[in-house]
C-alpha cells in the first residue's frame, strides 16, 4: 500500500476480526483460567458449580468491556497466557505453523495481539498509555506449552478525536452505546473513503490512538505506517488510508 501525501491510517477491524484466532487470553490474571475451562467442559454441574462458573465469566465480561472501551487495566490482571483447544479444535493444525501467525491478529472476544517483530517496531514511537503486556500459547487441557514464541497483548488506551462528521459521508451508520451513539467502523475501502478527519491528527501527540467517536478504531501516524513497511509488516495489518480535511 503506497501513500501518496502523509495521512493516518486505520486498522480494519471487520478483517482482523474475521480472520481471528479462537484462542482464550487469560485475563484477568488473577483468574484461574484452568478450572473455569474445567467448569466449562463439565456436563452435570452442581449448582454451586453454576455459581462459581457465572462469577468468573461475570469477571471475564467486566474485562472485555473495559477493553472495548479502550480504558487503562489495572496491571495485575494484565495477562501472561493464551489457551488454545489443541486436543479439537485444532487437532488438525501442524503447531509448527503457528510461527506463520500473522504481526497482528485478534484472538477470541476481539482482544488485539501482536508479534515480536511488530513489538520493536512500536518500541521506537510514541505509545503514550497504551499498554503492552508478554503472552505465551499454553494448550487449554494439558497446559503444555505448544510455542516457545512469545505474543504479545496490546491495549490502545490513548483516545484521540480527530473525526470530522460533518465533512463525512451522511449515510455513515451509528452503534448504540445505551444512551449514546457512536459510528460503526468501516469493513472496506469505499465505504472508509466516506469518513473524513482533521489535518490536526497529523499532530496527534502519540502515533497509535483510539478515536472515540468509532467504535473499535485503531489508528496508525504516518511515521508509524511507514517504518512498519519499511519491515516488510504492511502485509501482515489491514489498514485503510484516511481522507484528511
Amino acid at each position: 500500500m503506497n501513500k501518496k501525501e502523509p495521512t493516518i491510517w486505520l486498522i480494519n477491524d471487520y478483517k482482523l476480526g474475521r480472520d481471528s484466532w479462537w484462542f482464550q487470553l487469560g485475563i484477568p490474571a488473577t483468574l484461574n483460567f484452568p478450572e473455569y475451562f474445567s467448569l466449562e467442559a463439565k456436563e452435570n454441574k452442581t449448582p454451586l458449580e453454576i455459581e462459581q462458573r457465572e462469577k468468573i465469566a461475570d469477571k471475564i465480561i467486566g474485562i472485555i468491556h473495559l477493553y472495548r472501551n479502550h480504558q487503562i487495566l489495572p496491571a495485575e490482571i494484565l495477562p501472561h497466557t493464551m489457551y488454545a483447544d489443541f486436543q479439537v479444535l485444532y487437532a488438525a493444525f501442524p503447531r509448527e505453523n503457528l510461527a506463520l501467525i500473522p504481526s497482528v491478529f485478534a484472538v477470541s472476544d476481539k482482544y488485539i495481539m501482536i508479534t515480536e517483530p511488530l513489538l520493536k517496531v512500536l518500541q521506537n514511537f510514541r505509545l503514550g498509555s497504551t499498554q503492552i503486556s508478554p503472552v505465551k500459547l499454553r494448550e487449554q487441557t494439558t497446559h503444555e506449552l505448544l510455542s516457545e514464541q512469545t505474543y504479545y497483548f496490546i491495549n490502545v488506551c490513548e483516545q484521540h478525536g480527530y473525526l470530522s462528521p460533518e465533512n463525512s459521508d451522511p449515510s455513515l451508520r451509528m452503534v448504540s452505546r445505551g444512551d449514546y451513539s457512536i459510528y460503526s467502523p468501516p469493513g472496506d475501502k469505499e465505504y472508509a473513503k466516506k469518513f473524513h478527519f482533521s489535518r490536526s491528527a497529523q499532530d496527534c501527540p502519540v502515533d497509535i490512538w483510539h478515536d472515540p467517536l468509532i467504535a473499535y478504531s485503531v489508528f496508525l501516524s504516518d511515521p508509524l505506517y511507514q517504518a512498519i513497511h519499511a519491515a516488510g509488516l504492511d502485509k501482515d495489518i489491514p489498514l485503510f488510508s484516511c481522507n484528511l480535511v
